[in-house]
């Protein structure tokens, strides 16, 4: 009996030392998760509507309401995940259509819980099942998954040109860079003004844009400069490093200075319009269209007018480093920009409340801040 106790007390202690269900961690876990990726169906990719981000995590919460109505708990490995959703590993089937809470670790520190469905079940091998996980509302990857220096993280597979719509100034000092990425958007539906100076781009530039894309050296300044130049002058648009210095050094300015993307030149054209999607409004995304609790369309028009206005307080509170404001437009959002439908602005806001009241500044987090106002400024009315 004693023997037999013993043995009880050491597989319970196992359960709950395992980092998940599989029992795998280290090498084995890299090493199916290779397989996986090795051997995944190229096809599936363009079929998808949001790109994929490896997301190799041992062990992720996952809460489980099952088709019975009872509530458990497991411990899954991640694989990859997406705006849209997340592929996992876990050691037993799950049924189509189960709800689920996954909690994802920030990049900042905690957690957030992401709610979700369970849309694909596959066997894999032995006991090893890949889960497939639509989540309820659309993420921001970037909350979740570092990306290097050099690098974006795009959230779509595949964009329509013609979808894509908006505003941007291009400023380079090349008159061919200038050319090419002229040639590149000329399918879009953008609005492009080009520039060659740090003056013209600073003369010309307006709160209205809804992108800027520069190179780093330009004849009469640098990104940075043009940066300073634009956010004292009230204009707080979102701008992408073009540029084909790709030192770390420059990166490292650039980041400081608040630019919020680095792409390398060359430049392929498909990949400079699937990083402008982004930013701009596009008939594919999910540009938050929004509805009213109880169907009532007035309020929804009322709150519509009063995301736009945010989105100016917020461009105020940005350029005056005033925290206490940022955090009270924040918390407004968060409180109600998920009942009218609008979770992306919602989950934006909570980030950006979070990490003010972190750092205590909104200086440190201009790129958040400047996402969570292109969100209001995108929204439909």
């Amino acid at each position: 009996m004693g023997n037999q106790t013993s043995t009880s007390g050491r597989s319970a202690v196992n359960q709950e030392v395992r980092l998940n269900s599989l029992g795998m961690a280290g090498a084995r876990l890299s090493e199916l998760l290779d397989s996986l990726d090795t051997n995944q169906d190229a096809n599936l990719a363009k079929k998808r509507a949001f790109v994929r981000w490896p997301f190799r995590t041992e062990s992720l919460h996952l809460s489980l309401k099952q088709p019975g109505g009872t509530n458990s708990a497991v411990k899954v490995a991640g694989r990859n995940l997406s705006s849209g959703g997340m592929s996992v590993l876990h050691r037993s089937f799950l049924h189509l259509g189960t709800q689920c809470v996954v909690k994802l670790p920030q990049t900042w520190g905690g957690t957030r819980d992401v709610d979700g469905v369970v849309a694909r079940c596959r066997h894999v091998a032995g006991v090893v099942h890949e889960i497939g996980i639509r989540f309820s509302h659309q993420i921001e990857v970037r909350d979740f998954i570092e990306s290097k220096e050099q690098s974006y993280l795009f959230t779509r597979e595949s964009v329509t040109p013609e979808a894509v719509t908006g505003a941007i100034m291009h400023v380079d000092d090349s008159a061919l860079d200038r050319t090419i990425v002229q040639r590149f958007l000329k399918d879009t539906s953008v609005s492009l003004t080009g520039v060659n100076t740090v003056a013209d781009a600073l003369n010309r530039a307006t709160p209205q844009l809804d992108l800027i894309i520069t190179d780093f050296q330009l004849s009469d300044g640098t990104a940075p400069e043009l940066i300073s130049g634009l956010r004292q002058k009230g204009v707080l648009s979102p701008v992408l490093l073009l540029t084909a210095d790709t030192s770390k050094s420059i990166a490292e300015q650039a980041r400081t200075a608040g630019v919020i993307a680095i792409l390398s030149k060359p430049l392929a054209k498909e990949e400079l319009v699937r990083v402008v999607a982004e930013f701009l409004i596009t008939s594919e995304e999910d540009a938050d269209a929004g509805s009213a609790p109880g169907g009532d369309e007035i309020l929804r028009e009322q709150f519509l007018t009063e995301l736009k206005a945010a989105a100016g307080k917020l461009e105020e509170a940005l350029t005056a480093d005033n925290a206490a404001r940022c955090k009270m437009i924040c918390l407004q959002l968060k409180g109600t920009a998920a009942g009218f439908g609008f979770q992306r602005v919602a989950d934006q806001a909570a980030r950006v409340l979070q990490l003010v009241d972190q750092t205590q500044n909104v200086a440190d987090n201009i790129k958040p801040v400047q996402e969570l106002i292109a969100l209001c400024n995108r929204v439909r009315g």
